[in-house]
């Protein structure tokens, strides 16, 4: 071949092999692609699934812990249902006359009642619950039939009769899974048993919250009237008739509305509201006892639906919903009613300016309205009691916020405001003091009381008073709880010189400045000591003029008093008091301003204290609670302002608040306010000198 063939032949095998070269990387190119577009897909398909794992293994832990709590709590229920138990056995094995039949027969509650209803449908309904709920058929029943009057509200208990004790104490056994279908199986005691579990077991009954004890124990307290088998018992109708008794309105046109802000101020009204409901005998659902030793007045703090139900007049506000989420599933879920626990999306941050200017501004309006609505529910508003801190974003920017509108929605009303103060070296955020000042001087001209105390403090009482090794908020709570119960005790409780809420603006602020009393409590006694100490009214009165007892950090001795409270509950007579009073006055150590020389309010009333199940303070028949408006606490504002000032003068943290809607100037205004707080104190004082805020 020429050389021009074989050129031709070498450039068409070479044109063939450079399309084919072509053909071949095209196609590697789309299956790269391909496979590009297929590794995107697995990537974000992987991403959804990590985002998934992490939620399956958040909710993992959430049941994981919430299953630990429930086994904590059905353990500690066991032991109470063991102990009650027992005592039920001590007691019928001493009671001669314990009826037999109630050996063979079972108490159910929440039967809905057919109208008409025979016998044999009743019966074919409690046989139907035994077989679906409790998987047990063909069990014989003697006689089952309703008792007790016919109500509308509810229905009536059924009484069932067994043929055999066995299937009786298996029924009984297996009430439990009963759990959150309202329906309720019990025993039948005899009538001794009831009246002594009646009156040595009535603390315990509010923390029953098992559906089976309280279910028990309402029908301890129903059949205590009437014999077990008495087809013509009248547990029902006396429940109606303690439960008018209760609604007696005995202060009428004394409605408080209670307002808890913020975190500690949801945490502190959650224990208030379960001491309330002890005091007054009503189950953490709302339903009180049907019968009650100590008679008191429902209509200042509850309301009362159509079926018998109270309802707290309470709002719970918080910017972020965990804290009031622990309510939401707490034991006493359902005491509140769902519209009054108020949450927001987005918290303050401890930011002053967001829970004024931003955040706060969002829900205000869903707050007052439903003030608004529970207001209009009243025959005659007294006034507000509000719990919330100084230094959270919610409880000083949001509650300065909610006093604005109250003041101009409601000009006329008292107002009352248990507040915790900044603790002198115990803080939960770096910009309390802002938060403080800011509030206070925004605050500052609402003639009010608001009584004070810090963490630090309380949290001394517990250590030195109690004996408690590490105390918890709780345990702090429960003893502001205790002081809150005894200021608001007047109205709920009969007494031989009871205190309102205007009473403690009338006589405690003597000047609208100067409105910040400080509380202590008296006798702090433990539980292992309460039956080694007897504190007379003396002891008590004397106990709340140590400055050891204080709940705020501040020395009375630096100080004078311009006025005091005293409110005393239980065993106390008039002299007694008198008589303590008359010696405090001698005392050399407790000095008045020259201008007051009375100084005195006091309380009496005949409510007993009563103490939580599980709390730290032990139930005595009588107690004092003291709110002192003394000068001394002007040192308590000199250190806080002191603490603004080191970081005001290095603008530390300001860009947080301007940011957040506040203005620059306010904050040096504030300095000024409370600057010129302190002054007023020692005006009244009758102290020329400077405070040093370096001493503290």
């Amino acid at each position: 071949m020429d050389t021009a063939a074989i050129k031709l032949l070498i450039d068409i095998q070479h044109e063939a092999y450079k399309n084919a070269m072509e053909l071949f990387v095209s196609q590697l190119t789309n299956k790269i692609d391909a496979s590009q577009a297929q590794i995107m897909d697995l990537a974000k398909s992987l991403e959804y699934i990590q985002a998934d794992v992490a939620d399956l293994k958040y909710q993992v832990k959430q049941l994981i812990r919430e299953k630990n709590e429930d086994k904590r709590t059905t353990m500690r229920w066991q032991d109470q249902i063991q102990s009650s138990s027992k005592l039920v056995e001590d007691l019928e094995s001493k009671d001669s006359c314990v009826d037999k039949t109630s050996h063979n027969s079972l108490c159910i509650e929440g039967i809905l009642e057919a109208e008409p209803e025979t016998l044999l449908q009743l019966a074919a309904t409690v046989t139907t619950l035994f077989q679906e709920k409790l998987e047990m058929s063909d069990v014989p029943l003697e006689q089952v039939y309703r008792v007790g009057q016919r109500k509308c509200s509810r229905p009536r208990s059924v009484l069932v009769i067994f043929c055999n004790p066995i299937d009786r104490d298996v029924v009984l056994r297996r009430s439990r899974m009963l759990h959150g279908t309202k329906i309720f199986i019990y025993e039948s005691l005899c009538p001794t048993t009831q009246n002594v579990l009646n009156g040595t077991e009535e603390e315990r009954l509010p923390y029953l919250s098992h559906a089976e004890l309280i279910a028990k124990y309402k029908g301890v307290a129903q059949d205590s009237s009437s014999a077990v088998m008495s087809s013509s018992s009248l547990a029902t109708a006396n429940h109606h008739d303690s439960t008018s008794t209760h609604n007696a309105d005995t202060g009428g046109g004394r409605q408080v509305l209670s307002l808890h802000v913020g975190q500690a101020g949801v945490q502190i009204g959650r224990v208030c509201w379960e001491l309330y409901c002890l005091e007054h005998g009503i189950f953490p659902d709302g339903v009180p006892y049907p019968a009650i030793s100590e008679e008191s007045s429902l209509d200042p703090f509850f309301s009362e639906t159509s079926d018998g139900k109270m309802v707290p007049r309470s709002i719970f506000i918080d910017l972020e919903p965990s804290v009031v989420d622990e309510i939401r599933r707490g034991t006493h879920q359902d005491l509140f009613h769902p519209a009054d626990l108020i949450t927001h999306k987005e918290d303050a941050a401890n930011n002053f300016a967001r829970g004024r200017h931003s955040v706060g501004r969002e829900v205000v309006h869903a707050v007052t309205e439903r003030i608004r609505k529970q207001v209009e529910g009243c025959s005659g508003l007294q006034g507000f009691i509000c719990t919330h801190s100084f230094g959270g974003g919610t409880g000083s920017g949001f509650m300065t916020l909610l006093l604005e509108k109250l003041a101009q929605e409601y000009p006329s009303t008292s107002l009352m405001r248990f507040c915790a103060f900044p603790s002198p070296r115990m803080s939960t955020a770096v910009v309390e003091p802002y938060n403080t000042i800011l509030h206070a001087s925004t605050t500052m001209e609402y003639d009010h009381c608001v009584f004070v105390f810090d963490n630090e403090a309380t949290y001394n009482l517990c250590v030195n008073k109690l004996g408690i090794g590490r105390p918890t908020y709780n345990n702090l709570n429960h003893h502001v709880a205790q002081v809150v119960s005894a200021a608001t005790a007047s109205l709920r409780f009969d007494g031989a010189l009871n205190v309102d809420v205007r009473d403690f603006n009338t006589n405690l602020v003597p000047l609208p400045r100067l409105h910040f009393p400080v509380m202590t409590y008296a006798p702090i006694v433990s539980a292992d000591n309460a039956y080694r100490e007897q504190q007379s009214v003396s002891d008590m009165t004397t106990a709340c003029f140590d400055p050891a007892m204080q709940m705020a950090t501040c020395n009375p001795a630096t100080g004078k008093y311009m006025s005091c409270c005293l409110l005393y509950r239980g065993d106390v007579t008039p002299n007694d008091v008198q008589r303590a009073i008359s010696a405090i006055k001698l005392k050399k150590s407790v000095q008045f301003v020259e201008w007051c020389p009375t100084g005195f309010k006091l309380g009496i009333n005949g409510g007993r204290p009563k103490v939580l199940p599980g709390a730290d303070l032990a139930k005595m028949s009588r107690s004092v609670c003291m709110l002192a408006n003394t000068t001394a606490f002007k040192d308590a504002w000199a250190r806080v302002n002191h603490k603004f000032q080191l970081m005001y003068s290095r603008r530390a943290f300001v860009h947080w608040f301007v940011g957040a809607g506040l203005e620059d100037s306010e904050l040096g205004i504030a300095q000024e306010n409370v600057a010129q707080l302190v002054n007023d104190y020692q005006e009244v004082d009758g102290d020329d000198g400077k405070v040093d805020a370096h001493e503290f």
